[in-house]
Formats: C-alpha cells, sequence, structure tokens
C-alpha cells in the first residue's frame, strides 16, 4: 500500500509531461485517480488473503493458480474504477 501513492505520482507526472493532450489533467483528476488505485490496491489485497487461504485449503499451490484470478480481478477493478472517476469529474464541476 506504501508504494501506491509514489508510484501513481511518478506515473502521472511522466503521462504529464510527455503527452501533450494531457497537459490539463489537474489536481482534481489525480486525487480522484490515487483515490481509485488506494481502492484498487485494497480489494487486491483482500482478495488474494481469502483466495490463497481457500486454494490452500483445497490443496491447490496457490503461487500458480491465484495469479490470473488477481490480474482479471485487477484489470476489472482498475477499468471500473476509472470509469467511475471519469464519470464524477464529468458531473462535478471543477
Amino acid at each position: 500500500m506504501g508504494l501506491v501513492i509514489p508510484g501513481h505520482t511518478i506515473f502521472f507526472l511522466i503521462i504529464r509531461s510527455t503527452a501533450s493532450d494531457e497537459e490539463d489533467a489537474g489536481t482534481a483528476f489525480f486525487c480522484w485517480y490515487v483515490l481509485a488505485a488506494l481502492l484498487q490496491e485494497w480489494i487486491l489485497l483482500y482478495a488474494c488473503q481469502h483466495l490463497v487461504h481457500c486454494q490452500w485449503s483445497m490443496g491447490i499451490d496457490p503461487d500458480s493458480a491465484a495469479v490470473p484470478y488477481l490480474t482479471a480481478l485487477g484489470d476489472l477493478c482498475g477499468t471500473g474504477l476509472l470509469t467511475i472517476v471519469f464519470a464524477v469529474l464529468s458531473i462535478l464541476p471543477f
């Protein structure tokens, strides 16, 4: 969880400085974006904890079996949360 904010900050600043059409991405977007990233990370860590315990109890090696599920969940959550961020920013006057 401690790497989410610095990692996404660096990513955001690189995108903002290299893509000329993204220079108007402001503080409001960044705050909502980081909030969504933190929520996604929390969801993935929570799911991982329960998925690994469940797979161990069924005799499945979670090192190779949990990764596809968590990757798919991360893609689904990330896409959904980013869609919500854009919807919120289109509704709220910033």
